[in-house]
């Protein structure tokens, strides 16, 4: 008698723990794969919570500097800004029209 308690006992104590296992470590698994992507359940269960210590967690490797600025040679104002040969003057009043008229625009826009 006291060995078929024991037993009963036992298979309720087991299907219990199968039940809260499933609750609260199948489904909530499950829940993620379904409504995440696969790589982010993964990290979640593996590596839990982000925190201060993640640098002992993952790998590291060394920045190493970025090679020397490359700078552009220095133009003065007035070789910058000619206009091509042949245009003259007409190719600059046009752009300065243009440029006005572009300028207006975007004023009266705002």
């Amino acid at each position: 008698m006291k060995k078929t308690l024991r037993t009963i006992a036992l298979v309720i104590l087991g299907l219990i723990g199968i039940i809260l296992v499933q609750l609260f470590v199948i489904r909530p698994i499950v829940a993620l794969v379904l409504t995440r992507s696969p790589e982010y359940v993964y990290r979640i269960t593996l590596w839990v919570e982000s925190d201060i210590y993640d640098y002992q967690k993952f790998p590291y490797r060394e920045v190493l500097n970025a090679p020397p600025t490359f700078h552009f040679k220095p133009v003065s104002f007035p070789e910058a800004f000619q206009p091509p040969e042949g245009c003259g003057e007409q190719a600059v009043h046009g752009l300065n029209i243009a440029f006005w008229l572009f300028r207006s625009w975007i004023i009266f826009k705002l």
